[in-house]
C-alpha cells in the first residue's frame, strides 16, 4: 500500500544551553503539508494545571489563582517567570530585600547571594545583628589584626572603618590612637581631631564623635601602651573609659589606674575637657595648653611642676606645665612639646611609640 508523504517545517529552531537541559526556545512559523503536529510550551515550561507559579521579583508570592482552564503551560518546579520566560531559581536577576541580596559570582557560578551583615540564602536575606565593636568581631571568630567595618549604636545603617587588634592581650581591642613614626602630623585643630585623622593601620586618631558614640554604648576599658626611647615597653590600664559629646567639649571620664608605667599620669586628666591650638578648654587664662604642649588633649583647669625629664624653666620653677601625660605632642621633641607620660621609669619624655585601645569590661 502506497504511504502519503508529509512534512513540517519551522523557520526559526533554537534550543537553549546544558542549564536548562536544551529546552526549546523557539520554532518560529510552522510550514509543511501535515498540519500542526508539535503541541509545545515555551522554553523551561510544562503543561500543567497548578495554580501557582511565582516570579523572580516577587518569590514569596504565588501570582495566579485557581483557573478554570483544564491546563496551561507554567513554570515548573525550581523555576520562575523573569519576563516572559521561565528560568531557573539560580539563574533570577536579584531582587532586593531590605537592600539584602545581590547577584554576585561565588565558586564559579554566577547566583544571588547575601550582601555583608545579612545572612539566608540569597532568595530570602535577613539583616544580621550590627556588630559594634572589635570585641563583637572578635566573638565571631575572626581573630586576625586589622581594619574592620564597626556599627555602632548610631551608625546601624553605615559604620565606620577601626582598627582590630586580634591577637594580643584576649583580642577583641578597638585602637583610638597609635604613634610610631612622627608620619602623621598631630598638631590639629578641632574639627579634624573631631572627625579623625591619620591612616588605621598606622599613626592616627579615630575622631572624637566616633570615640564618644562607641563609649557610650558599652561600659569600656582603656589600654595605653607606651615604648619609650630605649625600646622598653610599659602599659597603664583603666578600668573604665568614656568621653562626652561636642557640646560637653569630649570631657574624660577614667577609671581606676593599674599596670606598670610607673605614675597614674593620665587619671589627673580626668573630669578636663579637650583642648586643641584653635580651641581652648583648660580653664587656664595666660596659657592655651594646646598650642603649649603642641597637640590636643584633655588638659587639666590647673598647673602642675615638677622636675621630670620634659621641664621648662618658668620663673622660679620647672613646669610640665599643664598635664603629667600628653601622647598627642610633637613627635620630634624631647622636651614639654613632645609626648611624654610623668615617671615613666626615669625615662618619661620624648617617648617613641604609644597606643590607646578599648575593650567591653567583663
Amino acid at each position: 500500500m502506497l504511504q502519503g508523504m508529509y512534512h513540517v517545517t519551522y523557520d526559526e529552531f533554537r534550543i537553549v544551553g546544558e542549564w536548562s537541559q536544551y529546552s526549546i526556545q523557539s520554532l518560529g512559523d510552522e510550514g509543511g503539508n501535515a498540519g500542526p503536529f508539535i503541541e509545545w510550551c515555551p522554553s523551561n515550561t510544562r503543561f500543567s494545571n497548578n495554580t501557582c507559579e511565582r516570579r523572580c521579583t516577587e518569590p514569596n508570592t504565588c501570582i495566579t489563582s485557581a483557573s478554570m482552564e483544564s491546563g496551561r503551560c507554567i513554570c515548573p518546579d525550581g523555576y520562575m517567570i523573569q519576563g516572559e520566560y521561565c528560568i531557573p531559581e539560580s539563574q533570577c536577576g536579584c531582587f532586593v530585600q531590605e537592600m539584602g541580596s545581590v547577584l554576585n559570582e561565588r565558586d564559579g557560578m554566577r547566583r544571588c547571594i547575601c550582601n555583608d551583615r545579612f545572612e539566608g540564602d540569597g532568595i530570602t536575606c535577613i539583616r544580621k545583628e550590627p556588630l559594634k565593636d572589635c570585641y563583637e568581631i572578635y566573638n565571631t571568630g575572626i581573630h586576625t589584626d586589622g581594619v574592620y567595618t564597626i556599627y555602632p549604636t548610631g551608625w546601624e545603617d553605615s559604620g565606620f572603618q577601626v582598627y582590630c587588634e586580634m591577637s594580643t592581650d584576649g583580642g577583641g581591642w578597638t585602637v583610638l590612637q597609635r604613634r610610631r613614626s612622627g608620619s602623621v602630623n598631630f598638631y590639629r585643630v578641632w574639627n579634624t581631631y573631631r572627625n579623625g585623622f591619620g591612616s588605621l593601620s598606622g599613626d592616627h586618631w579615630l575622631g572624637n564623635d566616633k570615640i564618644y558614640d562607641l563609649t557610650t554604648q558599652k561600659t569600656y576599658q582603656l589600654k595605653v601602651d607606651l615604648t619609650d626611647s630605649a625600646g622598653s615597653q610599659y602599659y597603664a590600664l583603666y578600668s573604665r573609659f568614656s568621653i562626652g559629646d561636642e557640646d560637653d567639649k569630649y570631657t574624660l571620664t577614667l577609671g581606676t589606674f593599674s599596670g606598670n608605667a610607673g605614675y597614674n599620669s593620665m587619671g589627673l586628666n580626668s573630669g578636663d575637657p579637650f583642648s586643641t591650638r584653635d580651641r581652648d578648654n583648660d580653664g587656664t587664662d595666660d596659657c592655651n595648653c594646646a598650642q603649649w604642649h603642641q597637640g590636643a588633649w584633655w588638659y587639666p583647669h590647673r598647673y602642675y611642676n615638677d622636675n621630670n625629664n620634659c621641664f621648662k624653666w618658668y620663673g622660679w620653677w620647672y613646669y610640665s606645665h599643664c598635664t603629667y601625660a600628653n601622647l598627642n605632642g610633637d613627635y620630634q621633641y624631647s622636651d614639654y612639646r613632645g609626648i611624654f607620660w610623668y615617671k615613666l621609669s626615669g625615662n618619661d619624655c620624648g617617648i617613641a611609640g604609644t597606643k590607646m585601645r578599648i575593650r567591653p569590661v567583663g
